[in-house]
């Protein structure tokens, strides 16, 4: 008997050092096969490939660097992140991991992950200048989200043709917007609309998030604490996609909530854009709780001048619910934003709008906002 188990673990031995070169081949022409294909910008290939060589050697260091990377490439940081952890993590002094990690991070948003990995590169290598390219490259993205955060006050003034006179309607708003990531804002804003018979306060929140250089999204929700004829409450949700370079898709919907009826409306567009000009073309579809349906369209024109200002003008006729009663208005609007210094900019807009059978409006607004 001792003879017998003596013979099996031999033949064990054999076979498993027998297998152990045909193991290593197959892996090494996955990992050359998956070099072919990032090569060819075919990263979803590459990590395809790249996954059945981890499952053979699941704590290889380099397979691990690679198979992150080609995630990275793939803009899929979700998976990427994970896989370059654990790699750093079997080989911390392994340079290209470390610098693989690092501009994962970057590339990600995460500045300050991707700030520490490289500060580490750096104590550990003085002269490294693949460490000096990523800070380098940090703080550039830092200082272009400092753009993207800041705080904004707003005032509109409006004369207000009622069937019994005129009367002056007052609108304040304040909010702050907040720079998450590279590709994402939050925001919020507090808003006071006094009107001759009551006054409404009405808060709202917002995230934008861009999930590739060509979708981006955004949700907001809204609540009045005891309206009289703003929404009690509202979400509206957004995206737009980009067709090619010169044309994007608009899709954005909206539902409130008011004291007598809720209101559904979605509008559907295309953005076109020819250098600094650019057209956004939308209509718009409206259902009230109680049956009601109607629609309307929209046009507005956005131009980029010199000196970073902007212009915008545009016209438009659509139904909307104010203190759950549904009029057709429409409308004509022009503003734009000047910036005063590098961090402060003025916005400056006017409108006049006729709602059938209610008012008519017509308002100037004006506008600070400075960017930290």
């Amino acid at each position: 008997m001792r003879l017998v188990r003596n013979f099996d673990v031999v033949a064990a031995i054999v076979l498993l050092s027998s297998a152990a070169p045909v193991l290593a081949q197959a892996e090494g022409g996955l990992v050359e096969q998956a070099a072919a294909a990032r090569e060819a910008g075919d990263f979803s290939e590459a990590v395809t490939l790249l996954e059945q060589a981890r499952q053979a050697s699941p704590d290889d260091p380099e397979i691990l660097r690679l198979l992150g990377t080609s995630y990275a490439f793939d803009k899929r940081f979700d998976r990427a992140l994970p896989v370059l952890e654990r790699a750093h993590s079997l080989a911390p002094e392994n340079a290209d991991i470390s610098a693989a990690l690092a501009r994962a991070y970057l590339w990600s948003g995460r500045l300050k992950q991707g700030r520490g990995v490289a500060r580490g590169m750096q104590d550990a290598d003085p002269l490294n200048s693949e460490a000096a390219n990523i800070l380098r490259q940090i703080d550039e993205a830092r200082t272009a989200r400092r753009g993207k955060s800041g705080v904004h006050l707003n005032q509109t003034v409006a004369d207000v043709s009622l069937s019994y006179g005129h009367k002056t309607w007052w609108e304040t708003a304040a909010g702050v917007y907040v720079a998450v990531d590279s590709r994402s804002t939050v925001s919020a804003e507090v808003q006071r609309s006094d009107r001759s018979f009551a006054t409404d306060f009405t808060m709202s929140s917002r995230i934008d998030h861009r999930f590739s250089p060509d979708v981006s999204a955004y949700l907001a929700v809204t609540a009045t604490a005891d309206a009289d004829f703003k929404e009690e409450w509202s979400i509206r949700a957004g995206t737009q996609l980009a067709i090619s370079p010169a044309v994007s898709f608009v899709l954005d919907g909206r539902h409130a909530h008011y004291a007598a009826v809720d209101s559904q409306s979605l509008g559907t567009g295309v953005r076109v854009r020819k250098g600094p000009v650019a057209a956004t073309v939308k209509m718009t579809n409206l259902w009230n709780s109680d049956g009601f349906y109607a629609n309307g369209w929209s046009l507005r024109l956005d131009a980029t001048l010199p000196g970073e200002a902007l212009l915008y003008a545009g016209a438009a006729t659509y139904p909307d619910t104010e203190a759950g009663v549904t009029r057709r208005v429409r409308a004509v609007f022009a503003g734009g934003t000047v910036p005063l210094d590098d961090r402060l900019r003025l916005r400056a807009g006017a409108e006049y709008e006729r709602r059938t059978a209610t008012y008519t409006r017509k308002g100037v607004t004006i506008g600070l906002d400075w960017r930290f």
